[in-house]
């Protein structure tokens, strides 16, 4: 399972490092082509702006893994909440 968190300043954490859209865009891919293929959950800060939540699960979305594809579960929690993208 990878975690793609969306910090409450619009940041992108991937691992715990940031991330440009572009390099998450091109981990997305990367992953598609891993057999089995992983998990992917977004997680969202509970004070993060619905905006770049939005542009995150649109890059998410796009990913070939997720094309026609899309499971999603949400755990909640004190603004917790996640996208989980599986075949």
């Amino acid at each position: 399972m990878q975690p793609i968190y969306v910090a409450s300043d619009g940041s992108t954490l991937w691992n715990k490092v940031v991330i440009s859209d572009a390099t998450l865009r091109n981990y997305m891919s990367v992953m598609s082509g891993i057999n089995p293929e992983p998990q992917a959950v977004l997680d969202i800060a509970p004070t993060a702006a619905c905006n770049r939540v939005e542009a995150v699960r649109t890059i998410m979305d796009a990913a070939p893994m997720c094309k026609g594809r899309i499971r999603y579960a949400a755990k909640e929690g004190i603004g917790d909440s996640a996208r989980v993208m599986r075949p």
